[in-house]
């Protein structure tokens, strides 16, 4: 290949990420290939960009069909669904048979992928084939400026690749950071404090009596009604039986070491006790059984992390975002099926730690106005949950 097809190709990237927004997804290097993303409207845009040259269709074709399938393995860093393909090869020359429609005869497994579409920008086809390209696009008509001096030419070509290689790299250096903040420390000490209450509450009568819970300070609604507030935040540490313990320690562990990282420490602290608070509220609200546990604050890391996917939906979405929304979708789904588990804490933790994620914003990602707007929020539904709770007693 010419390097005035490699110049082209370089420019053609960055124009489409300078210029259209296109977010750069992926580099293959081996494969001289490049992946690029945009939603625009109801289209999910995915574009592979190679510098390759063609001597027949035959050779195009297993390149397309190899490109397809690199696309599909490479899913889980599309965000959105099915996507669009649009695959773009720059080369000198036209393949000697007819390559024409090619896209259209293929007949092979397109998982992630709804349509693709192939151009080949050879020099005797560049022009038309540009245009064809802007039209799918729906983007204006470009020309990229090529030098025509060999030195200055191979100059910039170095550079753009350089450039464009510098931005990846930082990309995923910046990624892999939003997720290592700070080291987990609190956490443990959360978890240390949670088996201790239990192995009182055991020494003490059974962390299974009624009257040993209400005694060590689980929720109790006519005693919160009496001024008992502190209930509210006691409840937190207070667990029912081995296997919840269990279950909810586990769960604080692994969602408490990612939003720790994510947030530090202090953020994180302030998250789990609002959480746990408005969860407690909720639960006065409506639900007059006697009930204990970490699981409304545990929710609230939940939220947490849904705050983190509107802050980075595209980080979100490639790493732990299908794995949130189905975590919290089917514990929704368990508390409304099972009588015993109280649902109104683990909605109320939900929300809880998603306005108080907000109130405290991500390192780096403050915004007065909206801090201050979660915070109104947060202190609207407490205030509107506690109302409410001491309405039903009063009642």
């Amino acid at each position: 290949m010419q390097n005035i097809d490699l110049g082209y190709h370089y420019k053609l990237i960055f124009y489409l990420i300078e210029r259209e927004r296109f977010e750069l997804i992926h580099i293959d290097d081996q494969q001289q290939s490049i992946w690029l993303q945009k939603k625009k409207g109801k289209r999910n845009l995915v574009l592979c960009l190679k510098s390759s040259d063609f001597h027949w269709s035959n050779q195009l074709k297993l390149s397309y069909i190899q490109t397809i399938k690199q696309t599909n393995a490479l899913q889980s860093e599309f965000i959105g669904g099915k996507i669009e393909l649009i695959v773009v090869y720059v080369g000198e020359h036209t393949p000697v048979d007819n390559r024409d429609h090619i896209e259209t005869k293929l007949s092979i497994d397109k998982v992630s992928i709804s349509k693709h579409y192939l151009f080949y920008l050879d020099h005797e086809n560049r022009e038309l084939e540009m245009k064809r390209f802007c039209s799918l696009l729906q983007i204006r008509s470009l020309h990229m400026d090529v030098p025509n001096d060999p030195m200055e030419l191979e100059s910039e070509i170095l550079c753009l690749k350089k450039t464009l290689h510098n931005i990846y790299y930082k990309q995923k250096k910046a990624n892999k950071l939003i997720f290592h903040q700070a080291t987990p420390i609190l956490v443990y000490y959360l978890l240390g404090i949670n088996v201790i209450y239990f192995l009182l509450l055991e020494w003490h009568g059974g962390s299974t009596s009624i009257e040993t819970l209400i005694h060590f300070g689980a929720k109790y609604n006519p005693a919160i009604a009496e001024g008992e507030w502190w209930r509210i935040i006691k409840s937190m540490f207070l667990h029912i039986g081995l296997l919840h313990l269990i279950m909810n320690m586990l769960a604080l562990h692994i969602l408490g070491c990612i939003v720790e990282q994510m947030y530090r420490a202090t953020r994180f602290l302030f998250i789990y006790f609002s959480a746990g608070i408005m969860g407690g509220l909720a639960s006065f609200a409506f639900n007059n059984q006697v009930s204990a546990g970490a699981s409304a604050a545990i929710f609230g890391l939940l939220g947490a992390l849904l705050y983190f996917g509107t802050q980075y939906k595209q980080t979100f979405l490639q790493t732990i975002g299908k794995n949130i929304f189905f975590v919290v979708a089917l514990n929704l789904i368990i508390g409304t099926i099972v009588p015993a588990i109280d649902n109104a804490a683990h909605i109320g933790g939900l929300l809880g730690g998603f306005f108080s994620a907000a109130v405290v914003s991500l390192p780096r990602k403050n915004n007065f106005y909206s801090q201050l707007f979660a915070a109104i929020c947060y202190g609207l539904l407490a205030i509107g949950l506690a109302s409410h709770g001491f309405q039903k007693i009063n009642y």
